[in-house]
């Protein structure tokens, strides 16, 4: 009955990026900002309704996968992107700036950089560990979208199938910590609508999704569908 007073078209939304994000530990962010966005919800709504949902999946994948964790390159992380992505969060009311393009672009050279050696030689080059940390707070507090280019330089580093995700995950967690505790002191908003249901339905999806699908994915196959991701997301930011 509860769902009668719901909007069954962010469910299914709250479905598709759980999934994205149980298999490759970004999605929820990523996706559903801009998908939100479209549908008229202000950016700060927008962070209401998923940032909860993003910090209960990355909870629920620490706890089992904690070990996998790459500590180094995550203290590196809360060391030169959180303080910007703070900065940059607090200023985000008062400013809007579209990094779509460049961001969706850089991510379609990633995605593909292992078929062609020259792009592979050179993006290299450019990612420069420091600043592109700092690049990813200032775009994540600005647009949300930083998780992309995080996926960009952990995937750079080749560590395995579950190093990838669970690297991802606790940056990603903290992320949507820092953002919340942000909101609540910055922006004083928060909206508690239906947002128990939600988290409930994420996590679902999330806990299905371990005991059916991430375990059953070969690493080879991960890599390759990691990268076809990449390719995806890059378009997505593009085209959206």
């Amino acid at each position: 009955m509860f769902l009668i007073n719901m909007d069954i078209t962010l469910i299914i939304i709250v479905i598709i990026i759980s999934l994205l994000q149980s298999i490759f530990g970004v999605g929820i962010l990523l996706f559903g900002t801009p998908i939100l966005l479209s549908l008229d919800y202000s950016f700060i709504e927008s962070l209401n309704i998923l940032l909860p949902l993003s910090l209960l999946v990355n909870l629920v994948q620490l706890f089992s996968d904690y070990n996998n964790v790459n500590y180094k390159f995550y203290l590196a992380f809360i060391k030169y992107t959180i303080p910007f992505l703070f900065l940059s969060l607090f200023f985000i009311i008062k400013i809007e700036i579209n990094m779509n393009y460049l961001v969706g672009i850089f991510i379609i050279l990633v995605s593909i950089q292992n078929n062609v050696p020259y792009l592979k030689k050179n993006i290299i080059k450019l990612l420069n560990e420091k600043i592109f940390l700092i690049l990813t707070g200032l775009v994540h507090g600005l647009s949300n979208l930083g998780g992309s280019l995080l996926t960009v330089i952990i995937y750079s580093k080749n560590m395995s199938k579950n190093e990838t995700r669970s690297t991802i995950v606790v940056c990603y967690a903290t992320f949507a910590l820092i953002q919340l505790i942000t909101i609540l002191l910055v922006a004083n908003k928060y909206y508690f609508e239906n947002i128990i249901i939600y988290c409930t339905i994420s996590f679902v999806v999330v806990i299905l999704s371990e005991r059916y699908l991430y375990n059953q994915i070969k690493p080879k196959f991960y890599n390759k569908s990691f990268e076809l991701f990449l390719l995806f997301m890059g378009f997505f930011l593009i085209l959206k």
